[in-house]
């Protein structure tokens, strides 16, 4: 009897198959419409047609087969074969995420759940032509650390955490655990402002097991003999999410485990696409709090962009805490939605309102010491309350 990979069962996207992409484009082909058994190939007479700059997909390349639980494709004895995740094989099941080469062009099997990951992964990287390329690969390095266990190394500035704690949501399933493994940071469980931290490294690689274990490069555990161990099985039981604040400084900590990193660009680079992300971001907030009415509106948009923008974290914050309190009408129901006190949801709004008057005192004459000793006492305190 085969034993099944327990790696495999992280990846929680297991809706079914509904469309063939080809890799690195918006190009897609709907599976709904095609019968029980559609062709691929290059001849016009093929269900799927496929065009191959490189010619190497033949008249009659494969054939999908619709079973019970997946979609199946069949080689039809082509010249080239096809590729199943790179490896070429006469027959294979398309599971979402599954590679399907066909000569030169590689299609991807997508269900709904994979969609909306891709989705998820350009608002992080982009929207232009410029940028599918890097969406496919962050598509086949998220769903490589679910099934394989590879480390999942995220770069960039500002709060990466909760990046990667969405991205944990949708590949493996908010129902499985995400630990953060951070010594600098306080024991606690999840809540709606942070995740579960457990500094002391044994303790958190058993709590994450089935789900996903965070560390952050700047503040890597002093041993690290238990994660080291833990990816020396055959088979771990956690996915590694490496957050890292450049590109390059992954290698030292992942030593054993080398991967390429998802850099996440930084908001100063997309500023023309501000306005969609914002909006992405609030049409989340709005389907998570189940707001029964249209609770964003274009003044909501614009407070977002100048007093909650810096970063994809902050401006995940802002609209969903803005859409709870509009919502709510007043900032103690908004707080309750939240799961947050709710001096600390009006400390919060109090503080993005107070930048403006910050900035307003940047421009003006140097202040006495003790005007600049008082500004420097507000801004430290404003910082220890989210």
């Amino acid at each position: 009897m085969t034993t099944t990979n327990p790696a495999a069962e992280n990846w929680g996207i297991t809706d079914p198959v509904i469309q063939l992409r080809i890799l690195g484009s918006d190009v897609i082909y709907p599976l709904s419409d095609l019968g029980a058994e559609p062709t691929l190939g290059s001849s016009v007479e093929c269900s799927i047609k496929i065009d191959d700059p490189s010619k190497q997909v033949s008249r009659r390349h494969a054939r999908l087969v619709r079973a019970p639980e997946a979609w199946l494709v069949f080689d039809l004895s082509s010249k080239n074969g096809i590729h199943i995740d790179g490896v070429q094989q006469p027959v294979g099941a398309l599971a979402p995420g599954t590679e399907l080469g066909l000569g030169g062009v590689v299609l991807v099997a997508e269900s709904a759940q994979l969609s909306a990951l891709r989705g998820f992964l350009a608002r992080l990287l982009g929207w232009g032509d410029d940028r599918r390329a890097q969406v496919d690969r962050a598509l086949r390095a998220v769903r490589a650390a679910a099934t394989r266990l590879v480390p999942l190394v995220l770069s960039g500035t500002g709060e990466l955490v909760s990046i990667a704690a969405s991205l944990h949501a949708h590949a493996i399933g908010r129902d499985k655990p995400f630990v953060v493994c951070d010594r600098r940071r306080r024991e606690a469980n999840a809540d709606v402002r942070s995740a579960m931290n457990i500094s002391n490294p044994p303790q958190a690689v058993r709590a994450a097991i089935g789900g996903s274990l965070c560390l952050l490069r700047r503040r890597m555990p002093s041993d690290m003999s238990s994660i080291n161990e833990e990816f020396s099985r055959p088979n771990p039981r956690v996915q590694l999410i490496m957050c890292t604040p450049s590109e390059h400084s992954a290698g030292s900590a992942l030593r054993s485990f080398p991967a390429d990193p998802i850099v996440i660009p930084h908001m100063t680079d997309r500023e023309h696409e501000l306005d969609r992300i914002i909006s992405e971001y609030a049409a989340d907030a709005i389907h998570e709090l189940g707001t029964a009415r249209p609770t964003f509106t274009a003044e909501d948009l614009d407070w977002v962009r100048s007093r909650s923008a810096s970063t994809l974290g902050e401006i995940e914050k802002g609209t969903r805490r803005l859409i709870a309190l509009r919502a709510a009408g007043n900032l103690s129901s908004a707080a309750a939605r939240l799961g947050m006190a709710p001096v600390s949801l009006s400390r919060w709004f109090a503080r993005r309102d107070h930048l403006d008057e910050i900035r307003m005192s940047r421009t003006k004459p140097r202040q006495t010491a003790r005007g600049k000793g008082s500004r420097r006492r507000r801004g430290k305190a404003t910082t220890r309350t989210d």
